[in-house]
């Protein structure tokens, strides 16, 4: 068979996931590394602002801390790298798929 895709309407879409996961992880761990750095620079700054320190200080729950106060404003690089790598994840789709 020329492919092992299967259309949609007509049967499995776990064997279309399948199919679809080592390109998708391919593409993924190329663009991983660089969105894992940004956003541990920007949280080891975030960590150190007053109001985090503040909230260190009330006593609240440390998990409250990193993913409520310190993760979204931490984030907006993040989405704005995400945005600009776009165009580039497109493109290594195409260079995947293709080989």
């Amino acid at each position: 068979p020329r492919s092992a895709w299967v259309r949609i309407g007509d049967g499995d879409l776990l064997r279309n996931l399948h199919h679809a996961f080592l390109p998708a992880l391919t593409v993924a761990l190329a663009e991983l590394a660089m969105f894992t750095r940004v956003l541990r620079g920007d949280l080891i700054v975030t960590l150190r602002e007053d109001y985090i320190l503040a909230a260190r200080a009330k006593g609240m729950n440390p998990l409250r801390i990193l993913f409520t106060d310190a993760l979204r404003p931490s984030s907006f690089s993040l989405v704005t790298l995400l945005g600009l790598s776009l165009g580039r994840l497109i493109g290594a789709t195409v260079v995947v798929e293709y080989l």
